[in-house]
């Protein structure tokens, strides 16, 4: 059910402000500021059916300068000259690193997640110190951003690749998901003017590398998938995601990572829908289940519904890279979600002069024309790509367990529940200024979350201890989680008999099977209006 925060009367302003806010306000008048402010929801048919657009023009132009003349949106004025003057000399300190305009306090594709919980915070004036929460979350986020610019244009004259994609300077940057983790610090998507498009990872988790890194072809197999995809096939040909990836240059390279942006896979509407797609799409469930890759496992820690990752989630937009299989997968094909580009459950709804904050529940869809699939049809393709990966990973059990074995040990991270459940949490106190009720976190996801992130917490494999990461401006070190949360299994190659692994595959045929058999309003859900980066969960327990 849609749930008013706030609303208001806008009147014709009869002044133009000036100084930063009236340079936001002309972005937002000429359609350049993009997802700086909370999406507009449009009704478009006589269904109830609507269309989320980001505020753009005169009549939003002139909403946003009445709201910024308002008492209690002092807080986001606050945040928008601190964010200038911060621009202003970042701009000039990376002069040779960023292209002109692209730090810059109406750019939303950098600073629409900051600003879009500021507005809501405001206007809501539920929390009991607004402006302290705004400031706070505005320092963390400055901060992350200088960190990022710091590392960039030190890593980026050495150890750098060197194809000439990922050279020259900034020319985008966009921040792609509304959360934090570790006091503020932010997944950044990073344009380059060669081309290349980047992702910069502020988190110490690497063994994803160890399952998605590709070498060239004259050098050894970089990770477990690069290894598989070289291997003569052992039913059918396997091609698994890959990704190139390295490490920064200084003393704190352990606690962040770049890697290759390959894109989110095509949208629900253009969906690939060939066998060699659903194939592909089979093949890395096989694998994800094989080697203990999933979002959820049936083996929660300390029975508190959680789940155990031996890679991390992070990295949904580089296992969507194949066509787009995997987030066509995990999302249910030909379905979607009307979520904002801010990961935000919020909305501005406009009649005439009176415009209102909503938040909106989770809502699905179903798309029309092209973007339909039958699944029945599919499932013959998708099983094949799962037999042809299975029998070549039960076939290479040994080399995979060395090559697995051989590498350094590397954290992986933890998460004791859904990133969404964090969120929900996180964004019911912006509007509410109270947790939810029922809830009960662990002392050490409380302490996180009252920071404003969603817990994040890393485990090495076959350690029984759980630890959570310094926040900056310490660049690396952990905590011990106490009281202790007992830990499930480590991922990798599993050490199972092979009866338990026949169990498994017997699961996953399962699980496909009736998938393909659920009614397509069955096929996926959406959590309190969340957009999340799609998550891998193919273990049944996950649905």
């Amino acid at each position: 059910m849609t749930e008013v925060i706030w609303e208001t009367t806008v009147e014709v302003a009869r002044n133009e402000p000036g100084g930063t806010i009236g340079r936001v306000v002309q972005a937002v008048a000429r359609g350049r500021a993009g997802p700086l402010f909370p999406p507009l929801e449009t009704v478009i048919d006589e269904d109830g059916t609507t269309q989320d657009s980001e505020p753009a023009g005169e009549a939003a132009a002139g909403f946003v300068a009445a709201v910024l003349r308002m008492e209690r949106f002092r807080p986001l004025r606050d945040t928008f000259e601190t964010v200038a003057a911060w621009c202003e000399r970042m701009a000039a300190l990376y002069r040779d690193t960023v292209a002109h305009g692209v730090l810059s306090p109406d750019n939303g594709h950098l600073f629409g997640p900051l600003v879009v919980e500021a507005f809501t915070a405001c206007a809501a004036d539920a929390l009991p110190d607004v402006a302290k929460h705004v400031a706070t979350r505005r320092h963390q986020y400055l901060r992350s951003l200088e960190l990022f610019l710091y590392r960039f244009s030190r890593d980026a004259v050495a150890g750098w690749p060197a194809d000439r994609r990922f050279t020259g300077t900034v020319v985008h940057l966009s921040v792609p998901d509304g959360h934090s983790h570790n006091g503020g610090q932010r997944l950044i998507r990073v344009r380059l003017d060669g081309g290349g498009v980047i992702a910069y990872r502020p988190q110490p988790v690497h063994g994803p590398d160890r399952f998605l890194a590709v070498a060239e072809p004259e050098e050894p197999p970089a990770s477990v998938f690069d290894m598989l995809n070289r291997l003569p096939a052992a039913s059918g040909p396997v091609r698994l995601p890959t990704v190139r990836s390295w490490v920064g240059g200084g003393d704190d390279a352990d606690c962040y990572s770049w890697h290759e942006w390959l894109g989110g896979g095509p949208s629900p509407a253009t969906a690939v829908t060939g066998p060699g797609y659903w194939r592909r799409a089979g093949a890395l469930t096989a694998a994800c289940g094989a080697l203990g890759i999933t979002g959820w496992t049936s083996e929660r820690p300390g029975g508190r519904h959680g789940r155990y990752q031996c890679m991390s989630m992070g990295l949904e937009h580089v296992l969507r890279a194949e066509a787009g299989e995997v987030y066509r997968m995990v999302t249910a094909a030909g379905w979607e979600h009307g979520a904002g580009p801010t990961g935000a459950p919020v909305r501005l709804r406009r009649a005439g002069t009176r415009w209102w904050l909503i938040r909106v529940p989770g809502r699905m869809r179903p798309l029309r024309g092209p973007g339909d699939i039958d699944r029945h049809r599919q499932l013959p393709d998708f099983l094949t790509g799962m037999f042809d990966a299975w029998t070549l990973i039960c076939r290479e059990h040994d080399r995979i367990a060395d090559f697995l074995a051989d590498g350094p040990v590397l954290l992986s991270r933890v998460s004791l529940r859904p990133d969404v459940e964090y969120r929900q949490v996180l964004w019911h106190r912006i509007t509410t200024g109270a947790e939810p009720p029922n809830w009960s976190p662990h002392p050490a996801e409380r302490e996180q979350l009252e920071r404003g992130d969603v817990p994040y917490f890393v485990a090495e494999p076959g350690d029984p201890d759980l630890w959570a990461l310094w926040a900056p401006p310490r660049s690396s070190g952990r905590i011990k989680v106490s009281p202790t949360i007992a830990l499930a299994g480590s991922g990798g190659m599993p050490s199972q008999p092979r009866l338990q692994r026949l169990v498994r595959l017997g699961e996953l045929l399962r699980d496909a099977v009736v998938a393909a058999k659920q009614p397509a309003a069955r096929a996926g859900h959406v959590l309190a209006g969340m957009e999340t980066l799609p998550e891998l969960s193919f273990d049944r327990a996950a649905t």
